[in-house]
């Protein structure tokens, strides 16, 4: 990536290789920490209620299965 940035004349290449040490410059690791967290949370959250909404399914059908 930085070769081609050199050949096509580009001169902010070493930018484009150091970026993930940029995201991490002063006090930004905080951020990135919570858009991580922030995340994992809503994965997990979103999980559980998938979870919930089978169960409640299977639940109720089988409740239906008991009628008949």
């Amino acid at each position: 990536m930085g070769a081609m940035g050199t050949i096509a004349g580009y001169g902010h290449s070493a930018a484009v290789s150091m970026y993930g040490s940029i995201l991490l410059h002063e006090d930004v690791g905080g951020y990135v920490l919570v858009g991580v967290v922030s995340f994992t949370a809503a994965v997990l959250l979103t999980v559980l209620c998938v979870r919930y909404s089978r169960k409640r399914k299977e639940s109720n059908e089988s409740k239906e299965e008991e009628k008949t």
